[in-house]
């Protein structure tokens, strides 16, 4: 017996599919009658007719009058015309199908899209099926994309020509004093040059090599921080050391072009901090470099460092950049941070537009904010903040001493920071910011069976004076007392004055907790700068593991220099057997290169540390390379590598390393 019950479930099942479908993809389903111009509807608006009606409609009445109401009205006369009976005729003598889409006037009020489509249904060409589509969910979506790929282009249009500066600019930047080194060679190498021309062809050329070499880094940072590949490097920091490798290569520049470069305290800072100190470094560096550029011979640059806010262990850390340079005018302005942009009114001035740029990234990476306010031919001040956190160490206080002190400093500012310094190491404090304040001051205190056990004088007070200022604040500490001239830069005038008036401490005066500190502790005669620290490594054993001869040559002059003994080892598996071959402790250090045939520096420092030689975990491994992003020097770290040091290399950098590793 069949089961016609089934059959017939599957055919409602079918036919509700196919209403389904229809009812979801067309709004108007018909047949239109050629020769009689007469429609019959399957399905009209939201009325659904899913059998063909017997009742038929003139289609004129129906189809086209309605257009003057649905269509927008700029586009009425046109849809009236394409769809007529006589237009559909001809367009479907020339293809299967014929379609129109115009834009209409929703109930909604907003505009949409329909879509109209003929096709022939019988050989004959008279009956012609009509569908009308709401496609306006196509055209959002296409309009979305044509605006995705119009960015695209503009974009792609925007690299293209980022890419053709950078290539004219890197041109002019590299073949410019590429050209120059190769010319002052050439004339080095002519007979019959004396010493001290050589030595200037030299010198030449070694500035020369220096601007290529930062164009290249350059390049280097900014492929990197475009590819995402720049993250933070936390780690603890001293604070004052950061900022006197910045002052230490800015004081000398900016005294080659004439321009007063001066640093101040706002407020109290700590010891050590917590963050990315690279990067901190790189960001002032940056605009400090960018100031000496475009500020003019007799100029000024100020860097005043101010802490914000401490919330939780985080400080909010601001550095204000002053300089009295030629601005930046108001129509490139919003360009500044651009890559590869420079004003074009500014010459002579070198380098390929990477920096600020680099800066404004780096300071994004420190979640950090970067502003800017200028004055065209006026100067330029920057702001950044920069978040750090705090070392809990910072908080260890002086407990002994009862010390009474006396600031005097033409800066209230300076005069502040530096009280809250010393009050913080227990001493107490007092301070003025003139002369005669300053006698009167120490004579009534006098007066009263006080005494200061340190004055702290800011040399600049003296200038202009009758020379006696200096004897006098002597006169008045007696002999247990120390005269401390601080000055924010140490100089041979200073100097000079510190021999004849028999000075007990020189001190730059942007000075931390811990190097006051030791001013304190102090009972030597002394300059106590570090900007020019003397390096001497006699008695220390240093392996040089590199395998380019000239890199050896460098290393070795720089250590030679310092009276520190060298071997060479030229790759990786010859450092290792070096090693092992020799007594514990013979080697005080070992400088490693990361890239070197048979066996690189990671492979070898991790060979060294896992011998058992009782010097393996200790003695110091420091890499050199000229990979210097945050990768690479994890990799070295996590191979048991102590410190990273960039090529080429920076001598102070680079004695400065060692120093903390041999003499500290």
């Amino acid at each position: 017996m069949v089961d016609y019950t089934k059959d017939k479930n599957t055919e409602n099942v079918m036919k509700h599919m196919i209403h389904r479908m229809i009812d979801m993809d067309y709004e108007v389903i018909a047949v239109i009658d050629i020769s009689l111009k007469r429609v019959r509807f399957c399905k009209k608006e939201q009325e659904e007719f899913f059998n063909l009606q017997d009742k038929s409609e003139l289609y004129n009445e129906i189809v086209i009058q309605p257009l003057s109401e649905l269509i927008v009205s700029q586009e009425v006369d046109y849809a009236i015309k394409k769809l007529s009976i006589p237009y559909i005729v001809d367009a479907l003598s020339h293809s299967k199908t014929y379609v129109c889409t115009y834009m209409v006037k929703e109930k909604t009020g907003k505009e949409g899209f329909r879509r109209w489509k003929f096709t022939y249904l019988d050989e004959e060409k008279n009956l012609v099926l009509y569908t009308r589509s709401n496609v306006t969910d196509l055209y959002e979506i296409e309009k979305n994309q044509r605006k995705i790929l119009r960015n695209a282009l503009i974009q792609a249009e925007k690299d293209s020509k980022i890419i053709v500066d950078f290539i004219s600019q890197i041109s002019h930047e590299i073949r410019n004093p590429m050209n120059a080194m190769i010319g002052i060679a050439s004339q080095g190498m002519q007979p019959g040059k004396m010493k001290n021309e050589l030595r200037e062809c030299i010198g030449q050329m070694e500035k020369l090599a220096k601007r290529i070499s930062e164009s290249s880094n350059e390049i280097l940072d900014y492929v990197m921080l475009k590819k995402g590949n720049s993250f933070l490097y936390e780690e603890t920091f001293q604070f004052q050391e950061l900022l006197q490798k910045v002052n230490t290569k800015y004081y000398a520049k900016a005294e080659e072009k004439d321009i007063e470069y001066l640093v101040s305290y706002d407020s109290f800072v700590e010891d050590y901090y917590i963050g990315d100190s690279e990067k901190l470094s790189r960001i002032l560096c940056e605009i400090i470099s960018n100031g000496i550029k475009y500020t003019p011979k007799g100029g000024k640059i100020k860097l005043t460092i101010r802490v914000k806010e401490n919330i939780n262990d985080t400080i909010s850390m601001q550095f204000i950049i002053n300089d009295t340079g030629v601005g930046i005018s108001d129509s490139f302005l919003p360009y500044i941070f651009d890559p590869f942009q420079r004003e074009k009114r500014k010459t002579g001035v070198e380098g390929i537009g990477l920096g600020l740029s680099i800066c404004k990234q780096l300071v994004g990476v420190m979640n950090g904010t970067l502003h800017i306010n200028t004055i065209q031919d006026v100067g330029t001040k920057f702001v950044i903040e920069i978040p750090l956190r705090v070392m809990e160490q910072n908080s260890n206080k002086r407990n002994s001493n009862k010390h009474l002190a006396l600031i005097i400093h033409r800066e209230t500012a300076k005069c502040q920071a530096m009280r809250k310094i010393l009050e913080s190491l227990g001493v107490q404090t007092k301070w003025v910011t003139s002369n005669t304040q300053a006698f009167r001051f120490i004579h009534r205190c006098m007066e009263q069976g006080e005494a200061f056990d340190f004055v702290f004088y800011d040399f600049l007070l003296s200038v202009n004076q009758d020379g006696s200022v200096i004897h006098k604040l002597k006169s008045c500490l007696g002999e247990e007392g120390k005269l401390i001239l601080t000055h924010n830069e140490i100089n041979e005038e200073l100097e000079k004055t510190s021999r004849k008036e028999e000075i007990d401490i020189i001190l730059d005066d942007c000075v931390n907790k811990s190097f006051l500190k030791k001013v304190l502790d102090s009972r030597n005669k002394g300059n106590f700068s570090n900007y020019q620290k003397e390096y001497d490594f006699t008695g220390k054993r240093v392996l040089i593991v590199e395998d380019h001869k000239l890199n050896v040559r460098v290393v070795r002059n720089l250590l030679e220099k310092k009276h520190a003994q060298i071997d060479v080892a030229e790759n990786g598996l010859v450092a290792i057997e070096e090693f092992i071959s020799n007594d514990a402790g013979y080697y005080d250090a070992v400088l490693m290169d990361i890239q070197m045939p048979l066996i690189d520096g990671i492979t070898a420092t991790r060979a060294i540390r896992s011998t058992k030689k009782s010097d393996s975990k200790t003695i110091p491994i420091i890499a050199m390379s000229a990979n210097v992003y945050e990768k690479a020097r994890k990799e070295s770290k996590a191979a048991g590598m102590n410190a990273h040091i960039a090529k080429p290399i920076e001598p102070e950098v680079f004695y400065g390393t060692l120093y903390k590793f041999l003499l500290k």
